[in-house]
């Protein structure tokens, strides 16, 4: 059974599972910790999907997890607005696979980021 986290929260302020915007990445720059769940809630799905098919074990998987987690941070970090949050979601990925293989920036992030 899952017990949510926001049970203070009337339910229109509830933030939907894989709903942010550009104004959430703005604030989790600033240390806004719903904007931040929000985030996180929103890749979580994708980064358990990729942790699952690239791990071998329950404890890398876990790692993996983990590490896409932190990626998301740095994608948050060095991404730049564009006024679409979609292109978000094609920025972050290379810093995920990033994190949970251990490798360089690449051409996403130049072409997107920083």
């Amino acid at each position: 059974m899952k017990i949510p986290l926001n049970l203070n929260l009337d339910p229109k302020e509830r933030a939907e599972p894989g709903k942010y915007s550009e104004a959430d990445i703005e604030a989790c720059k600033r240390g806004d910790w719903e904007a931040k769940a929000r985030i996180m809630n929103a890749f979580m799905p994708l980064i358990s999907m990729l942790a699952r098919k690239k791990g071998k074990d329950t404890s890398q998987i876990n790692a993996m997890i983990e590490a896409g987690k932190s990626g998301i941070l740095d994608a948050v970090r060095e991404y730049k607005p564009s006024g679409d949050a979609k292109k978000f979601q094609v920025f972050a990925l290379e810093f995920i696979e990033r994190r949970m293989l251990g490798k360089k920036p690449g051409f996403w992030s130049s072409l997107f980021g920083s």
